[in-house]
């Protein structure tokens, strides 16, 4: 049997009578009876579909909104990366992945951190304008390991193309 010529949208003008029971509207004209339906199946626990077409748009809404909060904070991370290694003494900045220089590196950040947007450092002010209570809580919480990868990627960028020694 050869396959059908009707694309998907000639078979939707049917209409499922059973789905359209549900949906209420299509073909079936709404009564009464429709709605009994519908109360009947939401007591019984069926979500109906056009409620997890919305909730699935809120969910990827929600999550793209996260990711842009993510992402706005990982840029401000880095730049006080940048500015923290600019305060370290030249021989931590020479070998940056050692155990020194990485602490030397968390004890700069969290101190940059620690300052407010009334800090003279122009640089320093305005990123703490930007961050809100929940961004400087969870920058403070910035692990050893993502600093270090932000560190690298600041090197990347810059075109310095030591490696690190504990990458094989």
């Amino acid at each position: 049997m050869p396959p059908s010529k009707t694309g998907p949208s000639e078979k939707k003008q049917g209409g499922n009578p059973l789905r359209d029971l549900f949906e209420g509207g299509g073909v079936i004209p709404i009564s009464p009876l429709h709605q009994i339906f519908q109360e009947a199946a939401l007591q019984a626990g069926w979500s109906p579909p056009w409620k997890q077409l919305n909730l699935t748009n809120a969910k990827k809404e929600a999550g793209k909104r996260s990711g842009e909060n993510r992402d706005g904070r990982r840029h401000i991370r880095r730049s006080l990366v940048m500015v923290a290694r600019k305060r370290l003494k030249p021989d931590l900045r020479r070998t940056p992945y050692s155990n020194d220089a990485l602490e030397a590196l968390r004890v700069e950040y969290k101190l940059l951190l620690n300052k407010g947007a009334d800090d003279p450092d122009p640089i320093i002010s305005g990123i703490h304008l930007a961050l809100s209570d929940t961004d400087r809580k969870l920058l403070k919480k910035a692990s050893d390991d993502t600093l270090k990868k932000d560190l690298q990627a600041i090197r990347r960028m810059s075109g310095i193309k030591r490696e690190d020694p504990d990458t094989p």
